[in-house]
């Protein structure tokens, strides 16, 4: 017969199994569902929710090539919409250029698209100018963009998820390097790691084999 002391000893080993079989699952539960932490220079971020459908539209590259947000499919895309006349756009591209040096890898891309009229016409002096060559430049000189995110001005700023929809929104212009935005990021690529890319609801068909950022030639 089994002690009463035994019992005891048994329960309580029992109830320390569950509780370590527990307790990764509900931290893990609890990840996935935290909301993002907004405050500090991205204190204006606003949470799409639930996750929104994007219109399909096409940007291309300094050098013509057509791009869509399938090009990235499987990646947290931040996409910045800019023109080289909007003064607070212009105050926040090198903050954009340093998060992708930091951030940028398959599981993130920054896209600073211009909706400059012109486009690489003086977009690419632009660039050259303040010496932002490193920063992922892409054109939308017939506003599609500004239409299929139905921007109400400039700069604004989208978080898109691995499953190409809006995930939130900043309007105005940020620091997209200090930690407090370094940590919405962060946030938002832990969430959308397991998010499948083998289907992705925007134009063009793009698995996670081929998906990527666009060839390095045809960034500036």
């Amino acid at each position: 017969m089994v002690s009463k002391r035994a019992a005891k000893l048994m329960g309580l080993c029992g109830l320390a199994a569950g509780l370590a079989w527990i307790g990764p699952r509900w931290a893990m539960a609890t990840a996935e569902t935290a909301p993002p932490p907004i405050a500090g220079t991205v204190a204006q971020f606003t949470v799409t929710d639930p996750a929104a459908q994007i219109q399909p539209f096409q940007m291309q590259t300094l050098s013509g090539r057509e791009v869509t947000l399938a090009d990235w499919a499987g990646q947290v895309v931040l996409l910045n919409l800019w023109a080289t006349w909007c003064a607070p756009c212009v105050r926040e591209l090198p903050s954009l250029a340093r998060l992708q040096e930091q951030l940028g890898s398959d599981r993130f891309q920054v896209a600073a698209v211009s909706v400059d009229r012109a486009g690489a016409r003086v977009v690419v002096p632009f660039l050259q100018r303040l010496q932002l060559n490193a920063l992922p430049v892409y054109l939308d000189p017939a506003g599609q963009a500004l239409r299929a995110f139905k921007a109400r001005g400039l700069p604004t700023t989208l978080v898109i998820g691995a499953a190409g929809q809006e995930l939130g929104r900043l309007e105005g212009d940020a620091y997209w390097d200090f930690p407090e935005a370094v940590a919405l990021i962060q946030h938002h690529i832990e969430q959308e790691t397991a998010v499948s890319t083998d289907q992705v609801p925007v134009d063009g068909a793009v698995t996670a084999g081929n998906a990527g950022q666009p060839a390095a030639d045809d960034t500036p």
